[in-house]
């Protein structure tokens, strides 16, 4: 499956998430404080939150309009190390490797630690990305998305700011 996430501002941190060319989300991104939320197809919301100066992440669904979070459906550890993973609440965990120490991409491992998938920059100037994350549901998909791009933004700010 395909995961593609363009940017739909100069200014926004908002993208326009489509699976195999079809539109399933919508990811607004909160800047300042990373994370964001995204609502997908079938209606149900949901937010990304940032914790522990943003090496962590949990996706959580939204349950009211009043911003009630559920308990955490998956959770992301050590974002924007070499490795880092990902945890579905069932147990289910997804392992991802850095391919450079300079790059951006990021590697989905398998069982056997080969290159079972990956998410990679769509454009330096643009921002937004492309990931091939097979095995994983829609949820989960634009759920590492997200993380990768708000690992993608601390890191341009980060750069930005130590110049």
């Amino acid at each position: 499956m395909t995961v593609r996430a363009e940017k739909t501002g100069f200014w926004r941190s908002r993208y326009e998430v489509s699976v195999d060319d079809r539109p399933v989300a919508t990811f607004d991104g909160t800047t300042w404080k990373g994370g964001g939320t995204f609502t997908v197809r079938d209606g149900q919301s949901y937010r990304v939150v940032a914790r522990k100066f943003g090496s962590r992440y949990e996706l959580c669904r939204l349950l009211d309009s009043a911003g009630t979070l559920s308990e955490p459906l998956a959770v992301a550890e050590r974002v924007g190390r070499k490795e880092w993973s990902i945890t579905e609440a069932d147990g289910t965990s997804y392992r991802f490797r850095r391919r450079s120490f300079w790059g951006s991409e990021q590697d989905l491992l398998g069982p056997d630690g080969t290159t079972a998938g990956a998410v990679t920059r769509l454009s330096a100037w643009r921002g937004g990305a492309l990931a091939e994350l097979p095995r994983m549901h829609e949820a989960l998909q634009v759920f590492v998305v997200a993380v990768v791009i708000c690992m993608w933004d601390a890191q341009t700010a980060a750069a930005a700011g130590g110049g």
